[in-house]
């Protein structure tokens, strides 16, 4: 036995032999006005600025949880069996033909040009390709390298870096290697 604080003592039935199902159901109406796990977990996600999750994720831990307390703990869980699953979105994405990407790639000039080619053609996401870093291409021409010892000759040429990055090396910023790629300008 063990007393709660209303002094009340809960006796917890014996544990039957492995195997043998167990029921877990809400036996106390205070309990029923707590909010379910499932609102617990959306809070939770929401608190840490998680994403959501994808319906085939949300899928596969519903089939998780229900073969733990099914297959492993023996425990009947009828609450479980009444969860409704993540639906799939009904659309698919839109994925371009080759031909209809070098329709789109020929009509492009200078700066987007280059990072559509560098998102096609290297894979790369629109966040990466706009974080690329000078450090990060191997260039074998001196071109660019010239245009930033001027901008760094009219007090220019320098990028913000990471705080850990930016207090351990106050300097860094102005050197060619944390350049920014593609540098956003401001019209």
């Amino acid at each position: 036995m063990v007393a709660l604080r209303s002094n009340r003592p809960v006796v917890y039935p014996p544990v039957p032999a492995f195997g043998a199902p167990l029921t877990v159901r809400e036996t106390d109406r205070a309990e029923a006005t707590k909010p379910r796990v499932l609102d617990r977990v959306r809070e939770a996600i929401r608190a840490h600025h998680y994403s959501r999750v994808a319906a085939s994720t949300q899928n596969q831990a519903l089939s998780a949880l229900l073969f733990l307390y099914r297959e492993v703990l023996g425990l009947q869980v009828p609450w479980l069996d009444g969860l409704v699953r993540a639906k799939r979105p009904q659309r698919l994405p839109v994925v371009l033909s080759r031909d209809e990407v070098r329709a789109v790639l020929e009509r492009l000039e200078g700066v987007p040009r280059l990072m559509a080619y560098l998102l096609y053609g290297a894979g790369l996401r629109l966040p990466e390709c706009c974080r690329l870093r000078m450090q990060d291409v191997d260039f074998t021409a001196n071109q660019i390298v010239e245009q930033h010892r001027r901008d760094l000759e009219r007090a220019a040429g320098w990028v913000e870096l990471p705080t850990a990055l930016a207090r351990k090396y106050p300097n860094a910023g102005r050197e060619w290697a944390w350049q920014w790629v593609f540098p956003a300008t401001r019209t």
